[in-house]
């Protein structure tokens, strides 16, 4: 879900540079099991995603798309501490937001996140006040999904102009470049509409869950960056912890620089 987010980005700065004030720097880093084909699909996926972006001399100076090889400890000592937002967005019930993003908190990084893993604990241990940045579907609301069949990716993509604009770059060439790249890009956008060895189509339901596009946004009106440092609002309270302040002085900087963008 995260990388086609970054499809849209990339598509909406394509349309209208000036859509975005300042730049972006999205990271990605992990790592996929052998026999796990959709995971090495997903990675192979982000590379097409970041050459295209990275090599765009009209949207490169606003967006930037990295994949961090071999992710391991010591590179997530640099990474971490160095994280301004931590995207913890795996479907709820899957138990798959893992510890990683407590060290990402420890750091300073506000999360925005589903209610799955170690989220819920985190949730638990900051309170509803400083976690405002919560989104997709519950574990209870996926297994309705599930139960009742009536998930359809093909509504939204139908409904949906920016998803059936990402969807449509998998399957219309636009995007890879050798033979292996299509065929990666064919296979990803058949798993998402059509179903693959006798799934549903998009058995992560991250679709249903592609309003983080649209929480990021909210996250943006929370804080307005501004040159003197942010106008916060009554939801903006997660800033006021004690291991926030460091970082809300380092996104002030940014800010005043015109190189962090909350958008």
């Amino acid at each position: 879900m995260n990388a086609l987010h970054a499809l849209m980005l990339y598509f909406e700065l394509r349309d209208n540079l000036d859509s975005r004030k300042v730049s972006r720097q999205l990271i990605f880093a992990g790592k996929a099991a052998p026999g796990y084909e959709v995971a090495k699909q997903i990675i192979h996926l982000i590379y097409i995603i970041a050459k295209k972006v990275n090599q765009d001399p009209n949207v490169n100076s606003k967006l930037r798309v990295t994949f961090v090889e071999n992710y391991n400890v010591s590179k997530a000592e640099v990474l971490i501490p160095a994280a301004d937002i931590s995207e913890q967005i795996s479907t709820a019930g899957t138990e798959a937001s893992g510890t990683g993003n407590m060290k990402l908190a420890m750091n300073g990084a506000l999360t925005v996140g589903t209610e799955d893993g170690a989220n819920i604990e985190m949730h638990k241990a900051v309170g509803d006040a400083r976690w405002p940045f919560s989104f997709g579907s519950s574990a209870v609301e996926i297994q309705s999904l599930k139960e009742s069949g009536t998930y359809s990716p093909w509504t939204l993509y139908s409904q949906e102009e920016k998803i059936r604009r990402v969807l449509d770059a998998l399957k219309d060439g636009s995007l890879g470049e050798t033979e292996e790249d299509h065929e990666v890009l064919g296979a990803l956008h058949t798993l998402l509409l059509q179903g693959v060895n006798g799934k549903g189509a998009d058995p992560s339901f991250s679709r249903n869950d592609n309003n983080l596009f649209l929480t990021r946004n909210a996250y943006s009106r929370l804080h307005k960056m501004t040159p003197q440092g942010f106008v916060a609002t009554n939801h903006s309270r997660q800033l006021k912890s004690p291991l926030c302040k460091p970082r809300l002085r380092c996104l002030r900087a940014k800010a005043a620089a015109g190189t962090e963008d909350y958008g």
